[in-house]
């Protein structure tokens, strides 16, 4: 009975392992897009930038912000990869001036981080659209 009972032990402390091992820290799947996300509307694409030190292309930062000033909108994907290599992935999508910048974020790939994915508006985002995104300042936002 002894035996028996440190067997079945045995097997769920193994069982309890291997998942935490397999699910745990550092090997999290990544989550998947927000219908917000999947279902949103298509604007003209200025690139994919993936930063490591350099700052966004003229290019890039230019149909930015023409699509915002014309109204015909743009999204722009900025990559940065975290510390251990994982890439946490920014949209920035703008449509008019009298309308807000729309913002994804998807941090799901990152094994060790706060993994998931956010969506945000800001009136007022950086020209140079960083990879760690963020409203200018509450001030600028009226609708808060």
């Amino acid at each position: 009975m002894l035996i028996a009972a440190i067997a079945l032990v045995v097997i769920f402390a193994v069982w309890n392992g291997w998942e935490w091992f397999t699910d745990g820290p550092g090997h999290r799947k990544p989550a998947p897009p927000p219908v917000s996300f999947t279902q949103r509307i298509a604007l003209p694409d200025c690139g994919t930038h993936r930063y490591v030190r350099e700052d966004l292309p003229a290019a890039q930062r230019d149909c930015m912000n023409n699509g915002r000033a014309s109204g015909l909108g743009g999204e722009l994907t900025v990559v940065q990869p975290t510390f251990e290599g994982d890439p946490i992935t920014t949209y920035y999508r703008v449509f008019s001036t009298d309308r807000r910048v729309e913002i994804f974020t998807d941090a799901s790939a990152d094994r060790f981080g706060n993994a998931g994915w956010s969506h945000f508006y800001c009136w007022a985002v950086p020209l140079n659209y960083p990879p760690d995104p963020g409203c200018v300042s509450p001030t600028d936002q009226p609708d808060r």
